[in-house]
């Protein structure tokens, strides 16, 4: 019984180094495992910062060199400017200093700034596209409601928006589709036409609508040369409204009549006289 005893004692001494020796086989292993997890983990880190600064370097995010070279190109659009020329947009881009970073990390209010300061420009906004970087300009534009110019006969030389903007001749002549009036002025005798205001603009817009209603023409232009002494030409007849007072609505209202005055008169018409309150003269040539 003794002998049987050591022996099952030395074979569970056996058995249990057996096992510390393969639980500490196995704990190698798994801190090999481990070892090797965090090199590829660490590995996978520098892999992905090397890939990602590869890619924020790639030339692709970067706005092209010749960018603002012309203005249809694969890097540049510009759309809505009916007035606005597209080398003054042009001239203005180039006035921007653009930060050497990838366009994703460029704010595009620099742009829009720039643009701004063309005086027919309202307002603007500009779109970024990535890889390939490039830009959409979509520009809106102020409306011109009165063109001047010195004589009927001549060739506008600015004009003034509904804001009481008023544009010079390097932004003339206007597009055809835009529906103007036209006034006669020499911008002198006390009456610079520089010096409008918005609200005097839209006066005159006012005073022109009204026109048109009252007699179901097309308003010609407003000879506003002598600016005490204003005359309208209208399809049919030039009239003569005198001074912008406080009578002036009154005044108009009675253009509605000139047709039938008109209709027992053989004589050639020179214009029609309204600048008096209360009464209306027929001028003869």
């Amino acid at each position: 019984m003794s002998y049987e005893g050591n022996e099952n004692s030395e074979n569970k001494i056996k058995r249990r180094i057996k096992q510390k020796q393969l639980e500490r086989t196995v704990r190698k292993g798994q801190i090999g495992l481990n070892r090797f997890r965090v090199f590829l983990r660490i590995a996978s880190i520098i892999l992905l910062i090397m890939l990602g600064y590869k890619v924020l370097k790639f030339h692709g995010w970067y706005l092209n060199k010749s960018v603002f070279n012309t203005p249809e190109n694969n890097y540049l659009k510009i759309y809505n400017n009916k007035i606005t020329p597209d080398y003054k947009i042009l001239g203005a881009l180039r006035q921007v200093s653009i930060p050497n970073h990838p366009l994703y990390m460029i704010n595009p209010k620099i742009f829009e700034d720039s643009i701004k300061n063309l005086e027919p420009v309202k307002n603007v906004f500009v779109k970024r596209y990535f890889h390939p970087a490039r830009l959409y300009v979509y520009v809106e534009e102020r409306e011109p409601i009165f063109v001047i110019s010195p004589d009927e006969d001549a060739p506008a030389i600015a004009f003034f928006t509904n804001d009481g903007q008023l544009i010079g001749r390097e932004y003339m002549p206007l597009p055809q589709n835009y529906k103007t009036y036209t006034i006669l002025t020499y911008g002198n005798r006390g009456d610079d036409y520089h010096q409008w205001t918005k609200e005097k603009i839209l006066k005159l817009y006012a005073l022109a609508k009204m026109i048109e209603k009252e007699t179901n023409q097309k308003l010609l232009y407003m000879d506003m040369r002598n600016p005490n002494d204003i005359y309208v030409q209208i399809e049919s007849v030039k009239v003569r409204i005198g001074e912008l007072n406080n009578t002036l609505a009154e005044r108009v209202k009675r253009i509605s009549k000139i047709d039938e005055m008109m209709e027992n008169i053989d004589k050639p018409i020179k214009y029609i006289d309204l600048s008096w309150d209360d009464t209306t003269y027929i001028k003869h040539d």
